[in-house]
């Protein structure tokens, strides 16, 4: 079904639309998901986004930031201080959950691939919030056993490769959370 996208309306009909025009930014609520090249809606199915944002964020904000927000508080009761780690920290659900995160005062330890840009990449995440930046080979090093126990944990949102690597600093109380590999968010579609 698919749910990552931003629409512009093509044709308008009808005096009863009011907010929209032909080119609004819009993303379809109805229940029958967006995959698809086009469709017809009523003005109610559609939820109108603002045209400043950046176009990956609005083709994402109706999707990325619930989930991120949902494994942060529908499966531990996570409080000010708690902490979490998450792989894949630079994905658009990883950024929420750092900023999300931030917002409740939860700690985060953030797992990225090495690549080039490694230093600016954790820049970045710092910047949105995030309390730790590591390379999944540092997850590898004794230390980060230490680091680990020092914010105890709680819960591990995974998946992938550093996910073996995660469940080795985990205690007996802690929640794995396993998380489905991100659609590609460079996919839109027109309505």
């Amino acid at each position: 079904m698919g749910w990552k996208c931003i629409s512009w309306p093509k044709i308008i009909k009808g005096s009863s639309v009011k907010d929209l025009k032909v080119g609004s930014w819009v993303i379809p609520t109805a229940e029958d998901g967006t995959w698809r090249t086009y469709g017809v809606y009523s003005e109610e199915k559609l939820l109108k986004i603002d045209e400043t944002l950046p176009l990956v964020s609005a083709a994402t904000i109706y999707v990325n930031p619930c989930t991120a927000y949902r494994m942060l508080k529908d499966f531990e009761d996570l409080q000010e201080g708690s902490c979490v780690i998450q792989n894949g920290a630079n994905s658009a659900v990883g950024q929420a959950v750092i900023q999300i995160a931030k917002h409740f005062k939860i700690n985060t330890i953030n797992v990225i691939r090495d690549r080039p840009n490694v230093e600016s990449l954790k820049s970045y995440l710092t910047s949105l919030g995030a309390t730790h930046v590591v390379v999944e080979n540092e997850l590898r090093n004794p230390l980060m056993a230490d680091i680990l126990k020092a914010f105890k944990c709680s819960a591990k949102l995974c998946r992938g490769k550093s996910a073996a690597e995660l469940m080795r600093h985990m205690m007996d109380s802690e929640l794995l959370l396993p998380m489905v590999p991100c659609q590609n968010s460079n996919d839109f579609m027109e309505v």
